[in-house]
């Protein structure tokens, strides 16, 4: 219908969602690649301005759009990297880091992969 927001996958479907950001990246279509970031991060933003905060143990639509934030953040830092961007690599890090730091009970190993790769390229 006219007007209504298409359902956005959420959790591992998410991922997959990006892929075509990903396509486009590997590509070396970079222009397209950010658009097609950009887009989801709006989304995923929406997603969590009409949520409320996440409880611990509850997984709540809030919890999900948090880790799709992180997501969508930690591609856009990817790309910002390849780019050559340091300052906007180092800003999406900390935006997909502190998203998921909003989560009670955030998943380990992507917090754990998330500050690997932020200390391997020095924004720690």
């Amino acid at each position: 219908m006219a007007g209504e927001r298409p359902a956005l996958p959420s959790g591992p479907q998410w991922k997959a969602g990006t892929y075509l950001g990903r396509v486009h990246r590997d590509n070396g279509q970079l222009d397209q690649a950010r658009q097609r970031y950009l887009e989801e991060l709006a989304l995923v933003q929406e997603l969590v301005d009409e949520t409320t905060p996440p409880r611990p143990g509850d997984d709540t639509a809030a919890k999900v759009a948090l880790r799709d934030l992180g997501i969508v953040e930690e591609n856009l830092g990817d790309l910002a990297l390849q780019t050559g961007d340091r300052a906007a690599a180092g800003r999406h890090y900390r935006a997909s880091r502190a998203a998921l730091h909003r989560i009670p009970d955030a998943p380990a190993d992507e917090m754990r992969l998330l500050d690997e790769k932020m200390h391997r390229n020095g924004f720690c």
